[in-house]
């Protein structure tokens, strides 16, 4: 019998990951952290299903994780109007809609466009949908931890 293990994403925006570059040496290796995490879980009686808000950053980052390990994902975005809310980058929104387009489905927690609240929408969603939560730490938000068996923390700080 083949079971199902969702895991969901929690992460810093690209200004912590030194930039919009998916190519830049700390978001690859994060990127790598991730893909390890994937490979424990992965075996030949369990099928690994991605959770993304697609939103810039580690949100993204994990979704190029996923397709390079061949998993799917789904796109569980904060708000509908993420797209339009990127409209200032415009050198990330062929990546935006690439993934977008490779995502298994779309859910829209809220309406409109961006507020902290919906972020922390998202947040709880993942916490309570997933079976595992990557969470990658920023040293920013220390504070922000889990008391939760089923979060993996990756702290940015041994990769600088």
């Amino acid at each position: 019998m083949a079971y199902i293990t969702k895991i969901g994403i929690i992460g810093p925006k690209p200004f912590v990951l030194n930039g919009h570059d998916i190519d830049n040496t700390l978001r690859k290796s994060v990127r790598e952290k991730m893909k390890e995490i994937i490979k424990e879980v992965q075996d030949d009686n369990t099928v690994v299903v991605g959770y993304t808000g697609l939103d810039l950053g580690s949100q993204q980052d994990f979704a190029l994780a996923c397709i390079d390990m061949g998993i799917d994902y789904h796109c569980v975005s904060p708000f509908e109007n993420l797209r339009q809310s990127l409209f200032g980058i415009s050198e990330i929104l062929p990546l935006y809609d690439e993934l977008i387009d490779r995502a298994l489905s779309v859910t829209y927690l809220s309406e409109g466009f961006y507020s902290p609240k919906k972020t922390f929408t998202y947040e709880n969603y993942i916490l309570k949908n997933c079976d595992i939560v990557i969470f990658v730490r920023n040293g920013i938000r220390k504070e922000y931890s889990f008391n939760n068996d089923k979060v993996i923390t990756i702290d940015m700080q041994p990769i600088f």
